[in-house]
């Protein structure tokens, strides 16, 4: 449907219903002003219609003022939103840029925890695995191991000699004064 003149009480004037309807109709404003400018011949001849005369045609100039008001205010207000949306993208960006490097540093820590343990862990099953089984110790070529058993001990002094392979130790035997 386009903007013309027929609703109102003349069909070749355009008037205040024509101006409503056109609103209902879903046109702006400037619409509407963009219309009767070219079809200005279209107005009433009456002083009230004409622009300044406080009729018609200013109602319609001070609705498309508004409305390029409001458009402006809306544009400046989208453009700070934008701005302060963007400022808040690019912090976000950093805490989580941050976040990511620590949870990073952190996962390197403690795998390296980990490792540590496991290594820990290995060495006292080893040592403790030694401890239990001795004879399963290696044994080194040309070293004799000296054994904490009694029973060897007195088998060294039935032969004769003291301690561990046939030691007696540095002793004083008498002094003379």
């Amino acid at each position: 449907m386009a903007i013309g003149t027929g609703a109102g009480a003349s069909p070749d004037l355009f008037g205040h219903l024509d101006y409503y309807n056109a609103l209902n109709s879903g046109f702006t404003n400037e619409d509407v002003l963009a219309y009767v400018n070219a079809n200005f011949s279209k107005l009433s001849k009456g002083p009230a219609n004409q622009p300044g005369g406080g009729g018609l045609y200013d109602q319609i100039m001070t609705g498309a003022q508004t409305e390029r008001s409001a458009a402006d205010q809306n544009a400046q207000r989208k453009a700070e939103y934008e701005a302060i949306l963007s400022s808040n993208q690019t912090q976000l960006d950093n805490v989580q840029s941050r976040f990511q490097s620590q949870m990073t540093a952190l996962q390197n820590s403690m795998a390296q925890q980990q490792q540590t343990y496991q290594n820990n862990l290995t060495e006292m099953r080893n040592t403790l695995t030694a401890q239990q089984n001795p004879q399963k110790r290696e044994s080194v070529l040309g070293v004799k191991g000296a054994s904490s058993g009694s029973s060897n001990t007195a088998k060294l002094n039935r032969q004769g000699m003291q301690g561990s392979f046939g030691r007696t130790g540095l002793r004083i035997n008498s002094l003379n004064i």
